[in-house]
């Protein structure tokens, strides 16, 4: 399930996850390499993520690994 989806950047939640919360954040385009996506849009993934992990923590759901 996607949890969103920009002109850059898409996050969604992980079809073998570690726990109910992991969601993925990458950029749209494809790189073989992190160091060649552009910053801005590394900072947009990151503003994401944030984000996602602002939403969770507003929720029950662990963001925990259970050991």
């Amino acid at each position: 399930s996607f949890v969103l989806k920009s002109e850059n950047v898409s996050a969604f939640m992980d079809i073998n996850p570690i726990n109910k919360s992991h969601v993925l954040i990458v950029p749209n385009d494809h790189h073989e390499r992190f160091s060649s996506v552009k910053t801005s849009v590394v900072g947009e993934m990151f503003k994401v993520a944030q984000s996602c992990l602002k939403a969770i923590e507003m929720t029950d759901i662990a963001c925990e690994v259970d050991d």
